[in-house]
C-alpha cells in the first residue's frame, strides 16, 4: 500500500491528519485495534488509472495542474532536451482527472510524470 498526501514533499497538518485517520480506520477495519472505522460518506472510485512515465531523460514542462479534468489526448506537458528542443509530448491516455503531475523539471527516462484517473 502506498499513501501520499500533500504536495511536493511538504508536510502540512491537514495532510498528516488525513494519513493518520486513514491508517487508524484501516487498522480498526482489520480489527487490529479496537473501535469502529469512520466510513467515507461519498467515496470516489477511480477506474481506470494510469501513471504516465517519461520516454526520455530531459526537462519536463507541465501544461496542466493536479485536479484538472482532461479529455483523451489533452497535452499534459512536454519533455525537452537540455537545449530546449521538444523530445516528446505527454498526452492524456484517456479522459479523467490529473491526480498528480511532476513539478520538478529534471526527469529521467522511465520516471513518473503524471497520473490520470477516471471517476466511476
Amino acid at each position: 500500500m502506498t499513501v501520499e498526501s500533500g504536495f511536493l514533499g511538504q508536510s502540512d497538518p491537514e495532510s498528516i491528519r488525513k494519513i493518520e485517520e486513514g491508517v487508524r480506520n484501516l487498522m480498526q477495519h482489520l480489527k487490529m485495534i479496537p473501535g469502529e472505522p469512520r466510513r467515507v460518506e461519498n467515496p470516489v472510485w477511480l477506474d481506470p488509472t494510469q501513471v504516465i512515465t517519461s520516454e526520455a531523460t530531459g526537462i519536463f514542462k507541465p501544461s496542466v495542474e493536479r485536479g484538472h479534468s482532461v479529455a483523451k489526448g489533452t497535452l499534459l506537458g512536454i519533455v525537452t532536451d537540455f537545449f530546449g528542443q521538444t523530445v516528446f509530448e505527454v498526452r492524456a491516455p484517456f479522459a479523467g482527472i490529473v491526480l498528480y503531475i511532476v513539478a520538478t523539471p529534471p526527469v529521467s527516462k522511465g520516471e513518473p510524470l503524471a497520473m490520470i484517473g477516471t471517476p466511476k
